[in-house]
């Protein structure tokens, strides 16, 4: 099982707690959502979870190990959020062929499946996307990577169930 246990995870910035003694355990298979005002904590819970983030004290464990920058833990997790993509003149499929790279699980086909699915252009640069394609093009990342967990951001989420019939095929 692929569950990921946190342990009395506390993170602070200076002396600001973001969070304070955080124990859960999130089950393979399942689907979470994280509600919370603005400053709760919420998105640095889900770098935490992620394992882009180390908390000041407590554990985030998979299997028993930590997964803070964990290179055989981390390539298993997604963690879509808002990117600035204003420098990137790649097109959005080279940035699919990277990733399959650095992806044990990656799925190419897949991702060019949703693309059009999304009618994300695969030739444009990304830059030039408008915002609502460069959350396609997240969103195509997140699931074309397979990953065991895919941890969505609210926008990049809020875009996800806007798509007609989004979570009714093998998405």
């Amino acid at each position: 099982m692929f569950n990921i246990k946190m342990g009395d995870v506390t993170v602070k910035y200076k002396e600001f707690e973001a969070l304070k003694n955080i124990s859960c355990t999130l089950e393979q298979g399942k689907v979470y959502g994280l509600i919370g005002r603005n400053g709760a904590g919420k998105t640095t819970l889900l770098s935490v979870l992620s394992g882009f983030m180390e908390p000041t004290t407590g554990s985030v464990e998979i299997k028993g190990k930590s997964l803070f920058e964990n290179r055989e833990l981390m390539p298993q997790i997604s963690f879509v959020y808002e990117t600035d993509y204003s420098e990137e003149y790649e097109p959005t499929l080279r940035y699919f062929e990277f990733a399959k790279r650095y992806r044990p699980k990656f799925n190419l086909e897949y991702a060019k499946e949703l693309a059009a699915r999304f009618k994300l252009p695969l030739d444009k640069p990304i830059k030039e996307l408008s915002s609502g394609m460069q959350s396609a093009f997240n969103v195509t990342l997140g699931l074309a990577s397979r990953s065991n967990v895919t941890i969505l951001m609210k926008r990049i989420a809020v875009w996800m169930l806007q798509q007609e019939n989004c979570f009714t095929k093998k998405y």
